[in-house]
């Protein structure tokens, strides 16, 4: 059973390598599967359409427009970049899984014994980096 949840599904072909259209498809298709980040565009147009001038309505759809946009077009440039890295980053990524299990049963057990706040006063140094 480990076996097969353990496996890789590859949707393109390994010669072709993957470009704006692809990190394009990947961030509207994540975007559209969550609704925490979709803003309702009825409110928007209803602020655009209350507004005193129709240049302040169309600054408002322009930034609503350019909220949505410019995520797309950052993971589109960004998309190669990130498959070097994680080409390179592959081989550690057991490592990684080990080690985020370990911490994550580390934490529920702090959880279930109620001493999540020992961890609190451990990491109290890091209070020093907050803004």
């Amino acid at each position: 059973m480990g076996q097969w949840l353990n496996r890789d599904i590859h949707l393109r072909n390994k010669d072709t390598q993957p470009g704006i259209g692809s990190g394009f498809s990947l961030v509207l298709l994540s975007r559209l599967a969550d609704p925490v980040y979709r803003p309702d565009p009825c409110n928007v147009l209803a602020l655009a359409a209350a507004s005193a001038t129709v240049a302040r309505g169309v600054l408002l759809l322009a930034a609503y427009s350019a909220g949505l946009a410019v995520p797309f077009l950052l993971t589109a440039l960004g998309i190669g970049q990130f498959l070097r890295f994680y080409q390179r980053f592959r081989r550690y990524l057991h490592a990684v899984e080990v080690l985020s299990g370990a911490l994550l049963v580390f934490v529920g057990s702090l959880v279930f014994l109620n001493r999540l706040t020992w961890l609190s006063g451990k990491l109290g140094f890091l209070n020093r980096f907050s803004l």
